[in-house]
């Protein structure tokens, strides 16, 4: 009797982790260093999806907010660009447009400050484990994350449920451009979109994916040629001012 709970109590934990995958969000502890505080990561996966819901607007007040934050009232989250890409995108671009995503959180919530760092080579696998930076770079992640358009880690203390690391990987082996650049615009994922909703994620907001959220930011699907997560929605300001009022 007590082998076959044991196997449905197994079962149900591997269809709860299941479920979460689907759901564009994982949770996994570490173990910690010797001494040290118990770490987990978050794993935010956005994926793509074409079309939008005729019944969505931005002015929808939904939110998602598990109670992770990082720890100061008013934090000044530091980052280094890592823009090496095989579709041609020049650095300053990429870091323009990273930038303006950081900024859309920035003038929606003024305590939260963000400082780019510069230009940065990130490690070969920057979800694998924490180094101390908060990066974004692009990397080949379909074999990991199939149908993914990016993917952001987020490392925080068990006991506390702060932050203290965030990594940023955009798919490298999708097209992606920066408004206005690229001819083929429609064909390929914008920076600036998909890195606003993103960061979003740095802020520890989750993803939405009501029909009636899909002109969100932190909608969890994304599009070819959107640019429409640029706008953060009434939803978005109202959760991140709730996390840091």
């Amino acid at each position: 009797m007590k082998r076959s709970i044991g196997k449905i109590l197994l079962l149900l934990a591997i269809v709860a982790l299941a479920a979460s995958a689907a759901a564009g969000i994982i949770a996994a502890r570490e173990k910690a260093a010797r001494g040290g505080p118990e770490i987990a990561k978050l794993t935010f996966i956005h994926y793509g999806k074409s079309g939008g819901q005729r019944e969505a607007t931005d002015t929808i007040t939904d939110y998602k907010y598990n109670g992770v934050r990082w720890p100061d009232a008013a934090p000044v989250i530091r980052f280094t660009i890592d823009p090496t890409n095989k579709w041609g995108l020049q650095s300053f671009d990429i870091k323009t447009a990273v930038d303006s995503a950081a900024a859309a959180w920035h003038d929606a919530d003024n305590k939260v400050t963000f400082v780019d760092d510069g230009i940065a080579a990130a490690t070969a696998d920057p979800g694998a484990a924490p180094d101390g930076r908060n990066t974004v770079s692009f990397r080949s992640i379909s074999s990991k994350f199939p149908n993914a358009i990016a993917v952001t880690y987020s490392w925080y203390y068990v006991n506390t449920k702060r932050v203290f690391e965030v990594d940023t990987i955009f798919n490298d082996d999708l097209p992606w451009s920066v408004n206005p650049y690229g001819a083929s615009f429609t064909g390929s994922y914008d920076v600036q979109n998909i890195a606003t909703h993103e960061i979003g994620h740095w802020l520890v907001l989750g993803d939405l994916y009501k029909p009636r959220d899909a002109e969100l930011t932190m909608y969890g699907y994304g599009a070819m040629g959107e640019t429409k997560k640029d706008t953060l929605g009434v939803g978005d300001i109202l959760g991140i001012n709730r996390i840091y009022p």
